[in-house]
């Protein structure tokens, strides 16, 4: 075929294509067009049919004569309308209906159905007060107040709807109401409709005739209900009609349709009873009912359910049936919900708020962010869960079972689910959460019950988990803390709680009170422990009615310590009870006690509790923990349960898993550790008793301890560097200090603060700091502080703290608020306690650190520190001290006592490390106001005005403070020294400046010399470097034999300058003679000692954090003066340091001087660490300089130096390799393999592996086979090693020849974006992140170097990003964070299980001196 011919056949089909292109495009238009006409008839017919209808609505909102007459009138024209029975497409705007009858009207004998259907009408602002809608079924129809909105657009939108279709009320007024007050809507039915802003207030329900509508009861189907109010009661008339003994309903009910009757109908527990006398398990009889209100497909959104007076008992509703409805920001306020089912619905963000359950339902329902508030769920009566979710959701003042009577209570079933829910101050006593597991339950544990109930992540606060049954529940990571002091988690054991009745329990237990009497000694019997005030005692301690809470020791007292608390259950069962003597009966005081039953213990067979936190919680000795989940080896596993403060005293935890359990602060006095597994993670820093823990000889308690909490490490740091610490907080704030042995400041500190910080400490906040210095004046001379103003300082020590720093910050309201909330939680009366007592000093402390101390002197001295520092500091003070306090152990596990000062006292290292992250740069031109304006932004965008340009020069010490000569700092020895080695030649100039006979002398030689001196004693020697003094030592040496070699020459007799004057006894020559001694002594060595700093410490730059946290943190070695200071540098080479060295190595390249791959990379080497070090201004005098120094950073600098060049020659040459390869063009080589490639990417003769699959072919990289043509190289055989140094020689020459030619643009390409093989032989891309493959670790790093800035940053960026004053903040889960540490620990152990269980494809393992024969397909 000719080319016309090909063109012509691609225009033929170019033709076709455009002609078929605009048959489609006609189609589609004339469809459209039909569309078009087919919307605009219909909307033309709606629109007459509107106007049709609206003589309807017209007539019926203007209407006139009593009921007979608009009734027969109204039915007249509906059926002139061809619409009986029917009103639909009417928009009613401010109708008054009032008692007007429009439904069924038996009265009415003319027309006794009016009215059966109003379908797709509008009633906006119309009162339905009275109104009889008897029998009318509603469909698409609007009920809308708009009073409250009438500005909105949509009561604009609203209003502009064409008044030949609206009708509206002749004499309206704007802000009329909608009234749906007293209305009667007996068998009405509701479809589809909107309510909104709607108060339902004394509606008639009901049904009389069940054939109107085919449904039991009243029915609300799809309807929507937006800011509405449903008030209670309303009258609800079925329920007459359905009361036992109505053979009309019933007969009428049994017509229904039979699935409508299944549907429709309310399952309930209707009643439980016991099976054992011994073991708790109950049987379940359940029924059904008829509901007497029906919502199915409902959404409710910002509506509320309460009664219509707010003050008095709980209003009822019973029989109520909500089907798959949405309650979203819902609240029921004071209802008795009885016999009512929720049927897969939804609860987002509401409350049940003082409701009782009984006999009611939830199945299949989701609860997210809601709350049940002070609700009775079992006190009255039965609440049944049924595969209900609950996210978020918070109980709180719940009451979960009435204790006095068993068979109420809340039943949950083991297909439920809590994640993340709160318990707060519920009542749990007696209560079984896993319901199905009591079901008959003796029954059940010969079947192996095995299903779980899934509580996890949840929070009980401030809960008596008495009797409590956690049995086949999952708690894992639950908390049982509480934020506040005052209350706790109180479990128990048999024996420790008693429940008193006046008459004999009839439930469950036996009577043992024989049993009881032979556990006393002879004659010893007493039963006065449970009678008159110390049963009220006993009554109080357990904080609930009828319940006697019983200590260990009280039992031990009760039989003259013949009773083992321990051995009661041994005799006693569950529930068992005891008889006291009539002579003891109490009287209503003691409510009339006759006999006590035993609770059962706390139980959590087979509970899972890994990484539960029980911090402080009580009731735990002689806890069983063999009972709980067991690994599949059979271990009770305890992994990472937190026991910090817990009494474990005589616990069995026999062959438990321990593995990272934490039991700080615990007592463990007679634990069984028999078996039990343990590592470096197993905290028992500070655990009480450890010598008399039970086989616990495997456990190496020492060296678990020596891994103590950082915190109280560095507190015992701080502690012994107190008397240090004082002298830096003193000097900072320019206090004078006599006696550093005294803990207080001297008294011109509250002068300082009055004068400098006025703003800040008004006159009652000095007068409290100076009642708290006279306090620990008081305690450092062992005296005892008032009590009166011991327990003040509980109160105003928080407050007065609070309302500095909101004033500092400049807080508003609630930020002051929380922030106080805060300061309350942490310092205790507990804390108080201990800030009061006078320690005596440690046994580690040094010299200085001999006199006593107290922690009140330490805080005080700390707080008066933080609030004279910048807003940004105290900011990040603040939020650091709460992140720690309250997540000291674990998320959300606060701190024990000890702890809160211990953190007030060191956490000022962490603030100041971050404090120099933020502000410490490296050159002034740094210091941009972008910069600053994002790192002076402390809280809730605001900002620390203080932070400027001239402060942050000053930090970084760029520029030199003006301060008063009375401050500055005296003469070091070294600067002392100089200065004496000048004062003669500097008198020699004076002298011969004044003499006119060495005038042409000093003019024309001595001149320079003498403004060098000049220059010289003008010097700030504090700023000079050691190694800098050293060299102007020299050059001081160097001038003054300058100096006198030329007054040798003037004073030669030769020349004889004197012309003949004696010179001995002159002045000249006594000065001239000095000069020659002291150039004769030679050059006086200055000693490397620090030198004062050149400003007072109180100047705030980064010596003074840098000292700070030298004082505060272990091992801490910052430079604290200028002189002691190392240049920085990172390892980050940066692309123009690469395009920097190609041009140096193409030059060389071209001149001759480098010839082979081998000396590139030496090049390399030399080169990239020059051109590094200089972008950070650090010559190789400076590397020399430090080389020589023997102190800690220079040491640091110099081990630094030597992991770049490390690095340099592995990591970096490596990837060189690899980018040389990569960056040939080897499309012209034809016998160029793989093996020749991996020789220079490997190193030449390195060690490499032959990766081969089957029969000899070896996997191709993916990388390789994109070159271009590199799919048709072919292997040959390369059997004489002289060919195969040809073939390396010609590719090396390759490779340095494309070098050379490379452009910038393709060089940052290649050099840049790093592919490299791995060791699965493959090309991957790898991101240059060079210091990650140097630091493994941040240990042994400081502020000073990058990544451990990188990291502080990264710990302040993620709290302030956490909103840590929000105490319900504190004690959340970052389920977010959590759910990603999750993923990264599954992957990583994926992973290595696939690595691990990879089989090998490795055949063969050989060094490689040259290429092997390979082929590549």
């Amino acid at each position: 075929m000719s080319r016309n011919e090909k063109i012509l056949s691609l225009k033929k089909i170019l033709i076709d294509y455009l002609r078929e292109e605009k048959r489609d495009r006609d189609v589609l238009e004339k469809t459209l067009n039909q569309f078009a006409i087919k919307i605009q008839q219909q909307y033309r017919s709606k629109q007459q049919l509107d106007r049709s209808q609206k003589a309807i609505s017209d007539y019926l909102c203007n209407k006139t004569g009593n009921k007979i007459e608009y009734r027969q009138e109204l039915f007249r024209i509906l059926q002139a309308n061809n619409t009986p029975h029917r009103l639909q497409n009417q928009y009613f705007y401010y109708c008054k209906f009032g008692k007007d009858s429009l439904g069924i009207d038996k009265k009415d004998k003319t027309v006794p159905k009016l009215i059966k259907e109003i379908n797709n009408c509008l009633f906006l602002n119309t009162s339905f007060a009275s109104t009889n809608f008897d029998g009318i079924k509603f469909k698409l129809t609007k009920f809308l107040d708009m009073k409250s909105i009438v500005s909105s657009k949509i009561y604009q939108n609203l209003m502009k709807r064409s008044e030949s279709l609206r009708s509206v009320k002749t004499d309206y007024k704007k802000y009329d109401s909608f009234k749906f007050d007293n209305a009667n809507l007996i068998n009405c039915f509701f479809e589809e409709c909107l309510f909104h802003s709607i108060t339902f207030l004394n509606i008639k329900y009901g049904v009389s005739d069940l054939q109107i509508h085919k449904y039991p009861c009243p029915t609300f189907l799809k309807c929507k209900y937006n800011n509405c109010v449903i008030l209670l009661p309303e009258e609800n008339k079925t329920d007459n009609l359905m009361k036992a003994g109505s053979p009309y309903y019933k007969r009428e009910y049994e017509k229904l349709p039979l699935d409508i009757r299944k549907k429709y109908e309310i399952d309930y527990i209707l009643d439980l009873s016991y099976k054992s006398e011994t073991t708790l398990s109950y049987h379940v009889d359940r029924s059904t009912s008829i509901p007497l209100m029906i919502y199915e497909n409902c959404d409710f959104k910002s509506s509320n359910f309460r009664k219509l007076n707010p003050g008095g008992p709980p209003i009822d509703i019973n029989r109520y049936l909500y089907i798959n409805c949405t309650f979203n920001n819902v609240h029921f306020t004071k209802i008795n919900i009885y016999t009512s089912q929720f049927v897969n619905c939804k609860f987002i963000h509401g409350v049940f708020n003082n409701c009782n359950f009984d006999k009611t339902h939830f199945k299949d329902c989701y609860f997210e962010d809601f709350n049940f508030d002070y609700c009775n769920l079992g006190n009255t009566g039965h609440t049944e869960f049924t595969n209900t979710k609950f996210k978020t959701l918070t109980f709180k003042g719940c009451a979960f079972q009435n204790y006095l009577r068993p068979l109420k209570t809340c039943i949950i079933h083991d297909d439920c689910q809590f994640d993340d829910c709160t318990f707060n101050r519920g009542l749990l006593v007696g209560f079984n959460f896993n319901f199905d597991y009591c079901i008959e339950k003796i029954w059940r544990e010969a079947k192996s019950y095995n299903k779980m109930l899934q509580l996890t992540r949840c929070k009980f606060i401030c809960c008596e988990h008495y009797a409590t049954s956690y049995d086949y529940c999952t708690l894992e990571g639950s908390h049982f803390i509480s934020p506040i002091q005052t209350c706790g988690n109180h479990f128990s054991w048999l024996g420790n709680t008693l429940l008193s009745h006046s008459s004999e329990p009839v439930f469950m237990g036996k009577n043992k009170t024989e049993e009881f009497k032979k556990l006393f000694a002879p004659n010893s019997v007493d039963f006065s422990e449970f009678t008159d005030v110390k049963y009220q005692i006993k009554e109080s301690e357990s904080g609930l009615k009828y319940i006697l809470k019983i200590r260990h020791n009280e039992w031990m007292s009760i039989g003259n310590g013949s009773i083992d608390p321990y051995k009661l259950s041994e005799i006693f069962n569950d529930y068992d009870y005891i008889e006291l003597p009539d002579d003891l009966i109490g009287g209503p005081d003691t409510n009339n006690v006759k006999y006590l039953q035993f609770l059962p213990a706390t139980s959590m067979k087979n509970t899972n509790i890994k990484a539960c936190n029980f911090q402080s919680a009580q009731g735990f000795k002689g806890f069983d923990f063999t009972q709980i989940y067991k690994t599949s080896s059979g271990n009770p596993d305890l992994t990472a349960t937190n026991f910090t403060d817990v009494n474990l005293s005589n616990a069995n935890l026999r062959n438990a898993k321990l593995i990272g359990t934490i039991f700080q602060a615990g007592n463990i006095n007679g634990t069984d550790f028999f078996g039990t597994q343990v590592n470096e993670n197993t905290d028992f820093e500070n655990t009480l008793n450890i010598g008399q823990a039970v086989n616990a000889e495997h456990i190496q308690f020492g060296s678990l301890q020596e891994k103590a909490n950082e915190t109280h490490a560095r507190a015992k740091f701080v502690v012994n560097n107190r008397n240090k610490l004082k002298k830096f907080y003193s000097s900072v704030l320019r206090v004078h200090y006599s006696d550093l042995t005294r803990s207080e400041f001297d008294t011109d500190l509250f002068d300082i603060l009055k004068d400098k910080y006025g703003e800040t400490f008004d006159e009652s906040s000095i007068d409290f700091f100076k009642m708290i210095n006279t306090m620990v004046a008081t305690i450092s001379m062992n005296r005892t502080v008032d009590l009166g103003k011991k327990n003040s300082l509980v109160k105003m020590f928080p407050l007065t703290l609070a309302k500095i720093i909101a004033k500092r910050l400049n807080y508003n309201q609630d930020e002051e608020t929380k922030l106080l909330e805060n300061l309350n939680r942490c310092f205790t009366p507990t804390v108080i306690d201990i800030m009061f007592t006078n320690q005596p000093p440690r046994k580690d402390a040094g010299p200085d650190a001999q006199d006593r101390w107290s922690w009140l002197a330490m805080v005080y001295q700390s707080v008066i520190f933080l609030l004279t520092r910048k807003k940004l500091y105290i900011q990040n003070f603040i939020t650091y001290y709460f992140d720690e306090v309250f997540n000291a152990h674990s998320k959300g596990s606060p701190s024990c006592p000890i702890g809160y000062l211990e953190r007030w006292v060191t956490i000022h290292s962490q603030t100041a490390e971050t404090y120099l992250m933020l502000l410490k740069v490296d050159k002034p031109d740094e210091i941009k106001q972008e910069y600053i304006n994002s790192i002076c932004e402390y809280h809730e965008k605001k900002k620390d005005e203080e932070i400027t340009r001239d402060y942050m020069e000053i930090f970084n010490n760029f520029k030199q403070l003006e301060i008063d000569e009375s401050e500055k700092p005296e003469e070091s020895d070294k600067e002392k020294k100089l200065k004496a080695r000048l004062e003669i030649p500097k008198q020699i100039m004076e002298f011969l400046k004044r003499d006119p006979d060495f005038e042409d002398l000093y003019r024309d030689q001595l001149q320079d010399d003498d403004e060098k001196i000049e220059d010289i004693l003008k010097k700030s020697f504090s700023k000079m470097t050691d190694r800098e003094i050293e060299n102007l030592n020299t050059d001081i040496t160097k001038l003054l034999d300058n100096i006198k070699q030329i007054m040798d020459s003037a004073t030669d007799p030769e020349f004889d300058l004197y012309q003949g004057k004696t010179r001995e006894g002159t002045p000249f020559y006594e000065l001239f003679d000095k000069l020659k001694e002291e150039i004769h002594s030679g050059p006086k060595p200055i000693e490397k000692t620090s030198k004062k700093v050149d400003t007072p410490l109180h100047v705030e730059n980064k010596y003074l954090f840098n000292r700070l946290i030298n004082l505060i943190k272990p091992h801490s070695n910052l430079s604290e003066k200028a002189s002691e200071e190392v240049k920085e540098f990172s390892f980050d080479i940066t692309p123009e340091m690469r395009n920097e060295w190609q041009k140096r190595c193409s030059k060389e390249l071209i001149d001759g001087k480098i010839t082979t791959l081998n000396q590139v990379l030496v090049h390399f080497v030399e080169n990239i660490r020059k051109i590094l070090l200089e972008s950070y201004s650090i010559t190789d005098d400076d590397i020399k300089f430090y080389s020589e120094r023997q102190d800690l950073p220079a040491k640091k600098f110099n081990e630094k130096i030597k992991k770049f060049i490390e690095f340099l020659k592995t990591e970096q040459v490596e990837r060189l390799q690899q980018d040389m390869v990569m960056m040939c063009d080897l499309t012209k080589i034809d016998d160029i393999t793989l093996e020749n490639l991996k020789y220079y990417v490997e190193g030449g003769s390195r060690k490499t592996r032959s990766f081969t699959l089957k029969k000899g072919k070896t996997r191709s990289h993916s990388r390789l086979r994109s070159l271009p043509k590199l799919k048709t190289i072919r292997a040959r055989s390369l059997n004489k090693s002289k060919q195969q140094e040809q073939l390396n020689k010609l590719l090396e020459s390759i490779m340095l020849k494309q070098f050379v030619n490379l452009s910038k643009e393709k060089f940052e390409i290649i050099f840049c974006k790093k592919f490299v093989f791995d060791k699965e032989d493959s090309f991957r891309l790898k991101k240059q992140d060079a210091y990650d493959n140097v630091v493994d670790d941040l240990r042994g790093m400081d502020i000073s170097d990058k990544p451990y800035r990188l990291a502080v940053k990264r710990r302040h960026d993620e709290i302030k990003n956490n909103k840590l004053f929000d105490p319900a903040k504190i004690y959340s889960f970052d389920e977010e964070l959590e759910k990603k540490t999750n993923t990264i620990i599954q992957t990583k152990k994926l992973t290595k299980k696939l690595t691990k269980n990879k089989p090998s494809r490795i055949i063969s393992r050989r060094v490689m001196r040259r290429p092997k024969k390979t082929t590549i397909k």
